[in-house]
């Protein structure tokens, strides 16, 4: 994304239609990040919290946010909106949705605008993008069974390929 550009839905790229009753829903979390609906999966929501965070170090992945403590431990923040250009806040409050870790020292969290609701959605398969804006492989689009379309973020791939794990195989 360029600097200063906000998400949006490409109307032209959007998934169409109801999700069918007869396919897999998956439960998920839903949450604005921009002007877009994203969801991710309730089994990988740990709790929604405001903290603060520190600009990102210089060689960290375009989608950290940036960096923090919450409850004494480490926090990465993702952020799916581009960065600001010029000079970055020393610190800064973000609000974001924690993910479960189990086992980890380091919370990661997702930077949202808001928490809309509970949402059960089909979601595509890799590779079937949202919007216009270049997204990472962990965000794909999915159909809500209402018929919205949103975005689906991938937790877990999200935090295996920011922190340069290799993807559980199975």
């Amino acid at each position: 994304m360029a600097d200063g550009e906000t998400l949006t839905m490409a109307s032209d790229q959007a998934p169409k239609g109801q999700a069918s009753s007869s396919e897999a829903l998956s439960a998920g979390l839903e949450c604005v990040i921009g002007r877009v609906q994203f969801a991710l999966p309730v089994d990988a929501v740990h709790q929604v919290a405001e903290y603060e965070v520190a600009p990102p170090p210089p060689l960290a992945s375009p989608w950290v946010g940036g960096l923090g403590l919450y409850s004494g431990r480490v926090l990465v923040s993702i952020s799916l909106l581009s960065r600001r250009v010029g000079p970055a806040p020393a610190r800064r409050s973000a609000k974001g949705v924690l993910l479960n870790t189990p086992g980890s020292e380091v919370y990661w969290a997702l930077e949202v605008g808001s928490v809309a609701s509970f949402v059960k959605a089909k979601v595509l398969s890799k590779g079937v993008q949202v919007g216009q804006a270049k997204l990472p492989a962990w965000v794909t689009a999915a159909v809500a069974d209402d018929g919205r379309s949103l975005g689906w973020i991938h937790a877990e791939q999200m935090m295996q390929e920011l922190s340069g794990q290799e993807p559980a195989r199975g």
